[in-house]
């Protein structure tokens, strides 16, 4: 496991900068012990310059693992009482239940509780690490317990799947995974116990336990055109709080800012700062970011990483073509278009042209 302990020094000047600081993302966590310390996915804290919870504020102390994909978070005390975990791995077709914070920019802040059963003991191309379940989740839901009816942590929520005619396919890292990250990093946890009574204020408890997250961070600088003479100072929205990531796919739309030397958290950063931007693709090979003020189209692109706002979900198309960087494709050209960009040249591709399937695997999204 690749862990790293990353300390925020509090001091009376951090006080005065919270104001400066914007809200970069959301995502869930829970409490795991009696000293402050909280679980929840790596991918929610990734890029944040801090993590706070209303009520505690900041974090003290971030321990990340990229490759488990787990952080554990330690603030100045438990806000609630901790969640047990589960010893025993999930049983097919055993009730479950999601607990988190999904789309607080489009709903509320309130937490929201959905239900489902366990699907398979296993997640992506057999990935033991993860099982499946069909409780829906939303962006938002990453790092937020799965429990069963008893009310043990039986898994961390994760992922869902975004292929053609997918539905409600979504993951949770299983307990075993959680335990080897807790036990390496050296933080105490409860384990649950197997037959505990029936108790019907459960739900309501676990909820208690059950935290937003902010991940705070300076929004990067807007790039802002030069008119030839004065005009009046822009007035910039508030940052997007979410967005929908697609990895191995490229969002088609127009781009209308890019540049290199960037990273996938910097650029949908910039994003989310900017209230032109309604979705980006970030070129995995050469670190180039493309910000787009609209999106139309998802293209597997096994170099690409690509994210678009929620409200984009059910209008984008996912195109049977597939991008090959540096490469032609011959055959017999039975017509020429010219002066299209790339989503309207796709477009007549898909209605006349006998295109090649993409592969049955679609894109993986985190959860939150």
């Amino acid at each position: 496991m690749r862990l790293g302990r990353i300390i925020f020094m509090l001091a009376l000047l951090a006080t005065h900068h919270a104001s400066a600081q914007s809200l970069l993302g959301r995502g869930t966590g829970f409490v795991l012990n009696d000293g402050g310390w909280v679980l929840t996915n790596a991918h929610v804290v990734d890029g944040c310059d801090s993590v706070a919870f209303a009520g505690l504020g900041s974090a003290l102390e971030v321990v990340p693992d990229t490759v488990s994909d787990l952080a554990a978070l330690r603030f100045a005390a438990a806000p609630a009482a901790p969640l047990a975990l589960r010893d025993a791995p999930p049983r097919l077709a055993e009730p479950v239940h999601a607990l988190g914070y999904p789309l607080t920019d489009v709903l509320s802040t309130a937490i929201r509780v959905t239900s489902g059963t366990v699907n398979a003991r296993e997640g992506m191309n057999g990935d033991r690490r993860f099982f499946q379940f069909s409780a829906p989740v939303q962006p938002g839901n990453s790092g937020g317990p799965l429990i069963d009816a008893e009310g043990a942590v039986v898994g961390v929520v994760t992922a869902r799947y975004l292929g053609d005619n997918a539905q409600n396919i979504n993951f949770a890292l299983a307990m075993s995974e959680v335990r080897a990250f807790l036990d390496h990093a050296g933080i105490d946890y409860d384990r649950a116990e197997a037959g505990a009574p029936a108790d019907p204020g459960l739900v309501d408890r676990i909820a208690e336990s059950t935290l937003l997250l902010d991940c705070l961070g300076a929004a990067p600088p807007l790039a802002i055109a030069r008119a030839p003479t004065p005009a009046p100072a822009p007035v910039v929205t508030a940052p997007v709080a979410q967005m929908m990531r697609a990895p191995g796919f490229d969002v088609l739309g127009f781009d209308y800012r890019h540049h290199g030397d960037s990273t996938l958290a910097a650029c949908e950063a910039e994003c989310r700062a900017d209230s032109q931007c309604a979705a980006y693709t970030f070129n995995t090979s050469n670190g180039y970011c493309f910000l787009k003020s609209d999106a139309a189209i998802l293209m597997a692109n096994d170099a690409a990483v690509g994210g678009y706002l929620p409200a984009y979900e059910g209008s984008l198309v996912r195109a049977t073509l597939r991008v090959l960087g540096n490469s032609d494709s011959p055959g017999g050209d039975y017509s020429r278009l010219d002066g299209l960009d790339s989503p309207a040249a796709i477009s007549p591709a898909r209605s006349t042209a006998a295109a090649a399937p993409s592969p049955s695997s679609g894109p993986e999204a985190h959860a939150g």
